[in-house]
């Protein structure tokens, strides 16, 4: 995924003049899994439609194991 790709997943807007990243930059995605690092790749962002206590709303980052994708092209 590309740093451009996140930022326009999570609806915000940069300004890449002032920001250590490039649009074009990649990014990869690990989980931790009986202590390794697992490569993942992003599947959605998503509003949870929830509203906590502190007037905050909740956001659901979804990712996908790589090997799982691996897999169902096969």
């Amino acid at each position: 995924m590309k740093i451009k790709q996140l930022i326009e997943e999570l609806g915000l807007s940069v300004d890449y003049e002032k920001s250590t990243c490039k649009p074009d930059d990649n990014i990869t995605f690990y989980y931790l899994k009986n202590n390794h690092l697992q490569n993942c790749q992003f599947e959605s962002f998503l509003d949870c439609n929830y509203v906590d206590i502190n007037d905050n709303v909740d956001y659901e980052f979804t990712i996908q194991d790589t090997s799982e994708i691996m897999e169902d092209s096969n």
